[in-house]
């Protein structure tokens, strides 16, 4: 805690400063709220993913063949997740307080999430779980690009603030160049495809 306390000491630099800590209790300290919260490499179902589609993996793997049917005809009609359930939320707590407490209002959600991250396009509904949960913190959102060649490699983008304030933002960037490369953190080459874009 303390390496946390000094770090906010200490006076403005253009440099990084990182900070070891409990980032839950780190967030309680800093007085301040910021621009932009980044989050590089932390998949957004990272502290619970293994567990959570380990149990629903098992829970659709039943042995008999009626249920084995059933579960081919769903799979089809989309109406349940192939690796995500549907009433799982994408993000986890710490993020979801992060946003609440240290982002501004007309502040960025920026998230990058590498090869162990949800993998939409076989779970198009994230999308839907991510838009309704991050609607709960005050952000819309804005972008969620992936690699076309890897797919599970994604880039997040929201915005803090009014539906009107969201709008706004969104014509206005609207007319800069678009993204056509983010850092997929190992040097991959691959084309990007959008999942989801704001609507006005």
């Amino acid at each position: 805690m303390e390496t946390i306390k000094n770090a906010e000491k200490r006076p403005n630099d253009p440099k990084l400063t990182y900070i070891i800590g409990d980032a839950c209790k780190a967030i309680k300290i800093f007085d301040k709220k910021w621009d932009v919260c980044y989050f590089s490499s932390f998949t957004p179902d990272e502290i619970y993913r293994r567990d959570i589609q380990k149990d629903y993996y098992e829970a659709h793997q039943k042995k008999n063949l009626i249920s084995r049917i059933i579960r081919y005809i769903l799979y089809k009609l989309h109406l349940t997740g192939l690796y995500w359930p549907k009433n799982q939320n994408p993000f986890s707590s710490l993020v979801m307080d992060i946003l609440r407490n240290a982002l501004k209002d007309g502040g960025l959600f920026i998230s990058q999430s590498y090869y162990s991250g949800i993998e939409i396009t076989l779970d198009p509904h994230v999308v839907k779980l991510a838009k309704k949960q991050l609607s709960r913190a005050g952000i819309s959102l804005l972008f969620i690009y992936y690699l076309k060649k890897f797919r599970n490699v994604s880039l997040t983008i929201g915005y803090k603030g009014t539906k009107k304030n969201t709008r706004e933002y969104f014509k206005r960037i609207s007319k800069n160049p678009k993204i056509t490369r983010f850092h997929g953190r190992a040097e991959i080459i691959s084309d990007i495809e959008t999942a989801y874009q704001f609507k006005m």
